[in-house]
């Protein structure tokens, strides 16, 4: 039978993994070891987890697939730590391996022991402890889907070192299909309604736009088909050429007042990929109670969490964009 620590690796490599980010440690010596016999993909050892966690961010922003790391237990763990914490806030698909002590060692503060449920569940979409040799292959291919479906963001899975030398029944995980809501022709024909009546409509996009193949030309065929300004939130400024006369600039840290102003003047906000947390709602003052807000996300969990939206719709971006393009609209104005 084969070692976990082989499955692990080809299970990655279904899940089209091609590198990984690491500062090797005693936790997960046996897959370094099979990665050796078997170099199926490249391997970036870091000098710091912060850095390969980092690495694993930006891997993901230029592949659009979950970047993955691999770090030992204890100050492994913390130190990826803020890395994970980046990523649940810009919504970066992220899948994290933390070694853990030996199962019989779980609970008794045992050398460099943590809980990493406690440690990471409120700066994750999901934290698993693997405790069954048997689990592993479909545990890892549900963390990919995990961490690309709905909102992006990270994945934490705890591995103990044992259960790497184990040997396993299990073949390889393969790649779930990612699911992607879309919106329904009623949700499109209340955006359209709420455009038509509007004087200062304006769009806001950002967050799981930033993976989307087709948003940029779509964005772009959007907004000259309504001849709407476009503001982009916090890091997201590409989605649109800055030269393009819809472009209304970015809600970024302390944004110049033209830019407030552009914002804070519209009186319908369609607010696309992002939950609008943190920056560009600045200091929670957009959207103001005077605009209607329409709030489109891939989850529902997100909607009417930190702003009351007057339509509120279960899509994906591009999706929505895509619906919003293709439907006949002749403006009233």
């Amino acid at each position: 039978m084969p070692k976990v620590s082989s499955v692990f690796i080809q299970t990655l490599k279904n899940n089209n993994v091609d590198r990984f980010f690491c500062v090797p440690g005693e936790s997960y010596l046996p897959v370094m070891n099979e990665l050796v016999s078997n170099p199926i993909f490249d391997v970036v050892t870091c000098r710091h987890e912060g850095g390969a966690g980092f690495m694993a961010i930006a891997d993901a922003k230029c592949t659009g697939n979950p970047g993955v790391a691999y770090v030992s237990r204890g100050p492994g763990a913390t130190n990826i730590s803020i890395a994970v914490h980046s990523a649940h806030q810009g919504g970066i698909p992220l899948v994290i391996f933390i070694g853990q002590v030996s199962r019989k060692n779980i609970g008794k503060m045992h050398l460099q022991e943590m809980d990493y449920t406690k440690t990471f569940s409120d700066m994750t979409k999901q934290v698993v402890e693997i405790l069954d040799p048997e689990d592993l292959p479909n545990i890892i291919s549900n963390a990919f889907k995990t961490a690309m479906e709905g909102i992006p963001g990270p994945v934490v899975i705890s591995i103990p070192t044992d259960i790497l030398e184990a040997e396993i029944t299990s073949k390889a995980g393969n790649k779930l299909e990612v699911f992607h809501a879309k919106p329904n022709i009623n949700d499109i024909q209340s955006v359209l309604a709420e455009i038509a009546s509007a004087k200062k409509p304006i769009f806001v996009v950002g967050g799981e736009l930033q993976f989307s193949k087709n948003a940029r030309e779509l964005l772009k065929q959007v907004t000259q088909k309504f001849s709407t300004p476009v503001l982009c939130t916090y890091e997201h400024q590409d989605l649109i050429d800055n030269d393009s006369i819809f472009y209304a600039g970015e809600l970024g840290l302390r944004p110049p007042m033209p830019i407030k102003k552009n914002a804070l003047d519209a009186d319908l906000v369609i607010c696309i990929g992002h939950k609008l947390n943190g920056v560009p709602n600045m200091n929670y003052t957009f959207p103001a109670k005077h605009q209607k807000f329409v709030h489109v996300l891939p989850e529902l969990k997100s909607l009417n969490k930190l702003f009351k939206a007057d339509i509120s719709i279960v899509s994906n971006g591009e999706y929505f964009l895509d619906s919003l393009n293709k439907v006949e609209y002749t403006s009233k104005k």
